[in-house]
C-alpha cells in the first residue's frame, strides 16, 4: 500500500513539469491495480487540470465485490448443509447481507429493512435460525427482498443445483441494484462475466457435477474466476498509462514508474503448470522457467532503453505479505548497466514507516457541559465499578460514564463473561432466597442441589438465549454452571459442620450520600451477601467472583494502593461495600470483607486486610474519597490516558486511544 501512495509524489515531482502523456506507470504486481486506482488524484496537484489516465490492464474478477457476495453465499450453504439441525449461522448471514460492499446498490428502503432483520438477530440474539423462521422473518420485515430471500435460502444440496440457483439469484440481484441504471458499467460487466462463468462450467462440467460436494465445487468455481478479469476502455494517446509488463512491449516512454520490483514478482517465482517432468521437458526442447524469466528480462531492460526518467519502487521490508528482496533486475543495474553506461545516474532512496505511529496523548478539558453532566453523576450517583473506572483511566471513565460511550451490540454466539456472573449470581440468590433472616440448615442445602438445573434454565433464559445452550461451546459453559453452583454448597455444607451461619441478606442494594465540601454526592452498590456466624462477634460481606481470585490483590501494602493502583480494584470494592453497609446498619459486630471464588474454592473465604490497619480503615477511606471526587470535579484536571498499558488490555476504548 505504501508503494502505491508513493506513486502520486512520484509523477508530479517538486520543481518540474512532466509531461503526462509520455508517462507510464507499470504494475510488476497487477493485484494492485484496485489499490492503484483508488489512490490516484483526478486533478493536477499543481493546477485544475483534469487528469486522465487510460488503464490497459483488465480488473481482476476475483477481487469484485460480486465475487465476494457469491463468495459469502456458497459459504453460507456448504455450512448449513454440514449443520445437522440444518440452521443458517446468523453472522454469516449478517456478513452476507451488511458487510459485502455489494449491497450498498441497494436501495435506501432495502438497506433499512436488512437492518431490521439485523436488529432482530441482535436482540433475540440468535446464532442460528431456521429456515422457514428465516422466510417468515423477510415476509414481515423485508417484503421488498422475499424474492431475493426465497431464492437465496431455497434447499441446495448439490453442486448443480448450487449452480443453477446461482445463475437465478444474478438475474435477481442485477435487478435489485442495478436495474434500469446505466451508470456503474463495471458492475454490469460483473454479472455478464459471472453469467458467462455458469454457463460455462454447467456446459463443460454438467455431468460430473453429481460427484461433486460443494465444498470442491466452491473451490473449482473459484479456481476459474481466477482466469477472468474485466477490460477497461480507455484512449491510448493521451493521458497516464497504467499496464502491466507484458502489455508494455513494442512501447516507449519517457517516465516510467515501476511498481513491486521484488524477486518473486519481477520476474514472478516460476511454478509448475505441467505434469511433463523437468528433466523431460529440458531433453525435448520445451520451455523451461528460466525461458520464462528471459523473456520477462527482455521486456524490462526493453523498455528501460528510451526511458529518460525511471523510478522503481520495491518494498525491502521482510514482514508482511510482500518480501524484502529486491528483483534481480535492479541488482544488474547496479552492479553491471550502470559501470558500462556512463549516461545512467543511478539515485537510491529509502522510505521509512514506522511500526507504530506517534500518536498524541488524548486528554479532554473538563468544559462547562462536562462539569454540568458531572453533577448530573453525583445525583445519579456511583458505584465501586464507575470509580475503579476513574482510578484505572480517567479517559475510560469519562467515554464510559460521561460520554455514555457503550460497544456495539451484537450476537453473543457464545455466553461471555460477564453473562455468565450475572446466570450465577442470579441462580445463588435463588437458591439462598429459603435462608435469609434465620441459620442455614446443611440438610436443607443439600436438598436444593436437586434444584439446580430448573433454577439455571430460569437465569439463562432471562440473560441469555436458552435456544442456544444445548450444543457447542454454550452446552459446556451450562455444565461448568452446575458444577460452579454444585461445588459451592457443597463448600458451605463442609463450612457449616465447623460453624454455624446465619444469612443476612442476598443481593442487598445498599446507598449512601457522601456530604464533600461543594457537594452531596450519592454511592451505591450491590453486596451478594451479607452472613453472620452465629459463635462468634463478626459479620461478614461476601463478594462472589465466577473468575480466578488470587489473595494477594485483597491485600494491599498500603491503604493508598487502594486508590492508586487499580492492581487492587477487587479489594477497593470490597471496602466500598464495608463502608456503605455501615452507613446504613449500626452493628456492634467486627465487619469484616472478602471474596468466595467459584473458581477456586479451595481458597475458602478471602479475607480483605492492609498490614497494621486491622481491616479498619474508615476514616482513611472516607477521606480519600473526597479527594478522589475533588480530583473528579476540579475543572483544572483533565481527563487523560493511563499511563499503565496494562490496563488497557481489555478496554473497549482501546482503539480510540491507539493503545
Amino acid at each position: 500500500m505504501a508503494q502505491v501512495k508513493l506513486v502520486s509524489n512520484l509523477l508530479f515531482p517538486k520543481g518540474k513539469n512532466v509531461d503526462l502523456t509520455e508517462t507510464a506507470i507499470i504494475l510488476a504486481d497487477e493485484n494492485l491495480i484496485i489499490p492503484l486506482l483508488s489512490s490516484l488524484t483526478d486533478k493536477h496537484p499543481q493546477g485544475d487540470e483534469k487528469l486522465n489516465y487510460n488503464v490497459t490492464l483488465g480488473y481482476p474478477l476475483l477481487f469484485s465485490p460480486l465475487k465476494g457476495f457469491i463468495s459469502d453465499w456458497f459459504d453460507l450453504m456448504i455450512k448449513y448443509n454440514l449443520h445437522t439441525a440444518k440452521l443458517l449461522n446468523t453472522r454469516s448471514l449478517q456478513k452476507l447481507f451488511l458487510s459485502n460492499v455489494l449491497i450498498s446498490g441497494l436501495s435506501t428502503v432495502q438497506k433499512e429493512e436488512l437492518k431490521k432483520i439485523r436488529d432482530y438477530f441482535i436482540n433475540e440474539n440468535l446464532s442460528y435460525v431456521g429456515r422457514s423462521e428465516l422466510l417468515k422473518l423477510f415476509g414481515t420485515r423485508a417484503k421488498s427482498l422475499i424474492d431475493l430471500s426465497g431464492l437465496l435460502f431455497d434447499e441446495v444440496e448439490t453442486a448443480l443445483a448450487l449452480l443453477t440457483k446461482l445463475g437465478e439469484i444474478l438475474l435477481n440481484l442485477s435487478s435489485n441494484i442495478i436495474g434500469t441504471d446505466t451508470g456503474d458499467t463495471i458492475l454490469k460487466e460483473q454479472f455478464n462475466k459471472f453469467f458467462g462463468i455458469c454457463k460455462q462450467f454447467e456446459m463443460s462440467a454438467r455431468d460430473n457435477l453429481r460427484h461433486l460436494d460443494l465444498q470442491t465445487f466452491s473451490n473449482l468455481f473459484f479456481q476459474l474466476v481466477t482466469n477472468y478479469e474485466i477490460n477497461l476502455k480507455g484512449e491510448p494517446l493521451s493521458g497516464i498509462q497504467i499496464m502491466g509488463m507484458l502489455e508494455t512491449r513494442a512501447l516507449d516512454f519517457k517516465n516510467i514508474i515501476i511498481i513491486s520490483a521484488n524477486e518473486g514478482i519481477l520476474p514472478r517465482a516460476a511454478s509448475p503448470d505441467s505434469f511433463i517432468p523437468f528433466d523431460i521437458r529440458n531433453f525435448y526442447g520445451l520451455p523451461l522457467p528460466k525461458d520464462k524469466n528471459s523473456v520477462m528480462s527482455y521486456h524490462f531492460f526493453r523498455l528501460l532503453q528510451y526511458a529518460q526518467n525511471t523510478s522503481i519502487i520495491y518494498n525491502q521490508s521482510s514482514e508482511g505479505t510482500g518480501v524484502g528482496e529486491p528483483s534481480r533486475f535492479l541488482r544488474q543495474i547496479e552492479l553491471e548497466l550502470v559501470k558500462t553506461n556512463n549516461n545512467i545516474s543511478l539515485n537510491k532512496y529509502g522510505l521509512n514507516i514506522p511500526a507504530t505511529l506517534n500518536i498524541n496523548e488524548i486528554s479532554i478539558n473538563k468544559t462547562d457541559s462536562i462539569i454540568e453532566k458531572l453533577e448530573q453523576k453525583s445525583i445519579s450517583g456511583y458505584s465501586p465499578s464507575a470509580l475503579n473506572s476513574y482510578i484505572s483511566c480517567s479517559l475510560k471513565f469519562y467515554f464510559q460514564y460521561i460520554l455514555k460511550i457503550r460497544k456495539e451490540k451484537e450476537i453473543e454466539t457464545s455466553i461471555e463473561s460477564n453473562t455468565f456472573g450475572s446466570i450465577i449470581h442470579d441462580s445463588l440468590e435463588e437458591i439462598y432466597h429459603d435462608f435469609v433472616g434465620k441459620e442455614i440448615k446443611a440438610e436443607e442445602l443439600k436438598n436444593k442441589l436437586k434444584d439446580i438445573d430448573a433454577v439455571l434454565i430460569k437465569y439463562f433464559e432471562k440473560h441469555y438465549n436458552a435456544k442456544n445452550i444445548r450444543f457447542g461451546q454454550n452446552l459446556l459453559i451450562w455444565e461448568v454452571s452446575k458444577q460452579y453452583i454444585r461445588n459451592f454448597i457443597k463448600f458451605d455444607i463442609r463450612r457449616l459442620k465447623a460453624q454455624r451461619i446465619e444469612i443476612i441478606g442476598l443481593e442487598e442494594k445498599a446507598e449512601h450520600s457522601l456530604k464533600t465540601a461543594k457537594r452531596v454526592i450519592k454511592l451505591y452498590g450491590i453486596i451478594d451477601r451479607i452472613e453472620k456466624p452465629l459463635d462468634g462477634n463478626t459479620l461478614r460481606i461476601v463478594d462472589y467472583k465466577t473468575g480466578k481470585v488470587e489473595p494477594g490483590s485483597l491485600k494491599p501494602g498500603t491503604a493508598g494502593d487502594l486508590f492508586g493502583n487499580s492492581m487492587y480494584s477487587k479489594a477497593f470494592q470490597l471496602v466500598f461495600y464495608k463502608f456503605l453497609y455501615e452507613n446504613n446498619h449500626k452493628t456492634e459486630l467486627a465487619v469484616e470483607t472478602g471474596i468466595i471464588s467459584l473458581r477456586n474454592l479451595s481458597n475458602s473465604f478471602m479475607r480483605f486486610g492492609i498490614k497494621g490497619l486491622n481491616d479498619d480503615i474508615s476514616p482513611y477511606f472516607v477521606n480519600s474519597l473526597n479527594e478522589l471526587f475533588d480530583e473528579i470535579y476540579n475543572p483544572d484536571i483533565r481527563f487523560s490516558q493511563t499511563e499503565d498499558e496494562r490496563n488497557c488490555e481489555y478496554c473497549d476504548f482501546k482503539d480510540i486511544c491507539n493503545r
